[in-house]
């Protein structure tokens, strides 16, 4: 009659252990056990969404239990396994187990190991002191025993859920130890399970710190991504995790870098109602060149990416039909986010804080043609309107140089910051340019030595063309090189370490042949890193892109953009992206493009 029944959640438990107890009778060789095991999932800053955790049992790797992280990171699941006992070798000490499971809502049982033939008594007490079960369990030998607790008290009543203490009594020994009964019933009551713990993913061993029980079982546990994962993870194994009761176990990962090194624009021509129509998309790359991916995909023109200093967002401008908005995309979720969206273009100019949390960026309104600097916050908060326009930004994020257009001759350098409450004028370039036809240009800033990169181009003077730095702080301009009789210099730039300064030299008094190539002066040297005639392998005229050089991270590759004229298309030239190795001058091709950017988290 009861076989016919339909088996609900105690009936099961109470089977589970009838063949606990069936399984010590025989030889006592295996346990069967069921452990909840719940934590969460994180990198050093991030709880990790839809991730996969999986355990296999290191006695049985055909036993696999999985589990995926909600949106906070969090886990939870049942492990069925089979535990085998430790050895049963004679302890130094008597020795009790914490009860398992625990907590429990049906039954759990109670280990001990005798290093001597004792005369043993085990009692349960309620929360307030009172006895409520006492096993006579007698005169027991060396080694191994375990009793089974159903949850009632001495007349076979079933008792409330709470907190119970189990104590075990020899005639010279007592231990009493903690446990929790009802509470699976009961998942939200707010109790912590026994024992948490963190591992990290560069631990190379577990080692435990409080005396493992009598049972228990050892699993290798894998956290990856899966389809949804975010953010992305690198693939970790956690190797000889010791379960011996429920537990909370958290597992710190590491944030997948990206395997993207480069983003750039490139053009797209696409014929659309019947007309031809130029659209840049933004592109993400290797530095083989060889994993080409459009994160952008627009029918009309994306541009201005910047990528912010922690490699987490590209920040870029969508055109549409009616205005220009601010978009991020997401390097970890691969996702775009509309980020700012009003009657306005924001022009080619987007500048990241160095905290990557605001990004300043040039609004232009199109109703009523007012041009003006705006800062906001990354959570999309706090736009306004900068009192002056921001040329360089200072490392601590709050102090700017600007500049004023005098004349074709240069500019009136400024001081300033992000609350307009200063304003220090700082140097007129103009005075250092003697004649009409002369010209100076600010090219990059150096914040840690405070010197501006300059270059000067005077046809008229002893000294027509050249590249200077100008002290801020000492007020000097000090010359760093000169070009030779014949050729130019164009689009100086410092390295990220401001040790070198790569620049364009075109051979101007070779009007037929107009060698082009690229420079790099490092301590005092002056070495080419490249040189393009005028026309290419196919007779079409070539040309150094006018888009700045970009330095990866370490320094170590140069990117740069060369043009090729295509007569008699709609584009009258084509973008090829290359970087440049600078320890061996190797050339790579990239892809077609131009406006390269590095990915600030990627080792290059």
């Amino acid at each position: 009659m009861w076989l016919s029944k339909k088996f609900n959640k105690e009936a099961i438990e109470f089977l589970i252990g009838l063949t606990f107890i069936v399984l010590l009778s025989a030889n006592r060789s295996v346990l069967s056990q069921t452990f909840r095991i719940k934590g969460n999932v994180h990198t050093a800053d991030a709880l990790v969404q839809n991730a996969l955790v999986t355990f296999t049992d290191d006695t049985d790797p055909t036993k696999v239990f999985t589990a995926i992280t909600d949106h906070l990171g969090n886990y939870e699941l049942s492990i069925f396994t089979e535990v085998t006992p430790q050895p049963n070798v004679v302890p130094q000490t008597i020795e009790l187990a914490q009860n398992y499971p625990n907590p429990f809502s049906s039954s759990t049982a109670i280990s001990y190991n005798l290093n001597k033939q004792a005369d043993v008594s085990i009692k349960i007490f309620d929360i307030l002191g009172r006895e409520v079960k006492a096993f006579k369990v007698g005169i027991q030998e060396v080694g191994l025993h375990e009793i089974l607790w159903d949850g009632k008290d001495n007349l076979g009543n079933r008792l409330p859920i709470g907190i119970y203490f189990y104590q075990f009594q020899t005639g010279e020994k007592t231990i009493t130890r903690k446990m929790l009964f009802g509470i699976n019933d009961t998942p939200n009551i707010g109790i912590s399970l026994p024992i948490e713990k963190t591992f990290p993913s560069n631990r190379r061993e577990l080692k435990e710190e409080n005396q493992l029980p009598l049972t228990m079982a050892k699993f290798t546990v894998n956290v990856r991504n899966c389809g949804y994962t975010r953010p992305k993870i690198l693939s970790t194994d956690f190797p000889n995790i010791i379960i011996h009761q429920d537990t909370t176990l958290n597992f710190q990962v590491q944030e997948e870098i990206m395997e993207y090194s480069l983003c750039y624009s490139k053009i797209d021509s696409t014929l659309q109602d019947g007309k031809w129509r130029l659209n840049w998309e933004i592109f993400l790359n290797n530095i083989m060149g060889t994993k080409s991916k459009n994160i952008t995909n627009w029918a009309y023109t994306d541009e201005a990416h910047n990528w912010s200093p922690d490699g987490k967002y590209i920040a870029f401008s969508r055109e549409d039909p009616q205005d220009t908005d601010l978009y991020l995309y997401d390097t970890a979720n691969d996702t775009l986010i509309g980020f700012l969206t009003a009657d306005t273009s924001h022009d080619s100019m987007i500048t990241w804080t160095h905290d990557s949390k605001r990004i300043i960026y040039l609004h232009w309104s199109r109703l009523t043609g007012a041009r003006g600097f705006y800062i906001i916050d990354l959570d999309g908060t706090n736009n306004r309107e900068l009192k002056y326009p921001v040329a360089y930004l200072y490392p601590d994020d709050y102090n700017i140089l600007y500049t004023v257009k005098l004349s074709t001759k240069g500019d009136l350098v400024y001081h300033s910051n992000l609350d307009g409450t200063i304003n220090e004028f700082i140097v007129d370039l103009t005075k250092f340019v003697h004649t009409n036809n002369g010209g100076v240009t600010i090219c990059d800033f150096n914040p840690n030595a405070n010197k501006l990169l300059l270059l000067f181009d005077d046809p008229s003077t002893a000294l027509p063309n050249f590249i200077a730095e100008y002290n801020i702080t000492d007020k000097r301009l000090d010359t760093i090189i000169t070009s030779d009789s014949g050729w130019k210099y164009y689009r100086p730039k410092y390295s990220n370490d401001f040790r070198k300064i790569a620049f364009v030299e075109a051979h101007i008094a070779d009007t037929i042949n107009y060698i082009q190539r690229i420079s790099i002066f490092d301590h005092s040297t002056k070495n080419v890193l490249v040189e393009f005639p005028h026309k290419d392998e196919h007779n079409k005229s070539q040309f150094i892109d006018s888009s700045p050089f970009a330095f990866s991270p370490d320094d170590k590759f140069l990117a740069f953009s060369k043009n090729v004229v295509q007569p008699g298309v709609m584009v009258w030239w084509i973008s090829y992206l290359y970087i440049i190795d600078l320890e061996t001058n190797q050339m790579t091709l990239i892809d077609t493009g131009s406006d390269a950017e590095w990915n600030p988290r990627k080792p290059h």
